[in-house]
């Protein structure tokens, strides 16, 4: 994930949100996660929310 943008992989995410990462993980794997529990791995993995650049 962290080395790729969401339209490499297929979700239909610009930026790697909350939603993104769950329907990565759900595509994937084929299991479900609940937004919090999306939101307390990227807090634990050091990921954190950022705007993207102006411009785009």
């Amino acid at each position: 994930m962290t080395g790729y943008c969401p339209d490499q992989l297929d979700p239909p995410f610009a930026l790697w949100g909350r939603k993104a990462v769950r329907a990565l993980v759900r595509a994937r794997f084929g299991g479900w996660l609940a937004l919090r529990t999306v939101s307390d791995y990227l807090r634990r993995w050091g990921l954190t929310p950022q705007l993207p650049p102006i411009g785009i």
